[in-house]
C-alpha cells in the first residue's frame, strides 16, 4: 500500500525518469500545463489542451467559465519527476485519428487554493501524480494534452 492509501505503484523498472524540467516534445507540453497554471498563466496553460486552436474539446472545458475553478485550484506547481509510460499505460481511445500518441507520468508538488472539496478534485497540497495523454494529430502538428487522469504513484 503507498503512502496516500492506493493499492498500486507503478514500476520504475524500465522506465527512464528525469528530475529536471523537460525542455521538448509532448513532455514539456504536459509540463507546460501544470507550471503555467502553477504560475497563474492560465491562457497560457489553455494553449496546452486539444482542441485550443478550434475552441473545442478539453480546451472547451477548461475554458468555461463554470470550471475555471478547476484550472485556478493551483497556485504553485514543483516538478518532482516524470516519465515516458506509453509502453505501460492503457489507451482509453483519446488517439483515434493521431499520427502520434504519448502518455507521460508527472509526479508534482502542489500548493493550491482549497476552494475544491476532496468529493470536487483530487488535487491537493502536497504530492500529486497524473498520467498526461498527448496527441499529434499530423506531421508537424504541436502536441496536445486530450487527457489529463490520476496516476498510482511510482515507485521509489
Amino acid at each position: 500500500m503507498n503512502p496516500d492509501g492506493k493499492s498500486s505503484y507503478i514500476s520504475k523498472e524500465g522506465l527512464d525518469i528525469h528530475t529536471e524540467p523537460p525542455t521538448e516534445g509532448p513532455a514539456l507540453i504536459a509540463w507546460k500545463w501544470f507550471k503555467c497554471r502553477g504560475e497563474q498563466n492560465y491562457d497560457e496553460a489553455l494553449t496546452t489542451l486539444q482542441g485550443y486552436r478550434k475552441k473545442t474539446g478539453l480546451y472547451s472545458l477548461y475554458a468555461l467559465k463554470s470550471q475555471e475553478v478547476y484550472l485556478k485550484e493551483v497556485k504553485g506547481a514543483k516538478l518532482i519527476r516524470w516519465a515516458d509510460v506509453t509502453a505501460i499505460a492503457p489507451k482509453e481511445g483519446e488517439d483515434e485519428g493521431a499520427k502520434d500518441y504519448k502518455v507521460i507520468y508527472m509526479e508534482l508538488d502542489f500548493k493550491v487554493r482549497g476552494k475544491l472539496t476532496p468529493a470536487q478534485t483530487d488535487m491537493h497540497n502536497g504530492l500529486n501524480q497524473y498520467a498526461v495523454h498527448l496527441v499529434q494529430m499530423n506531421d508537424g502538428d504541436p502536441w496536445e494534452i486530450s487527457l489529463l487522469g490520476g496516476a498510482p504513484l511510482m515507485e521509489k
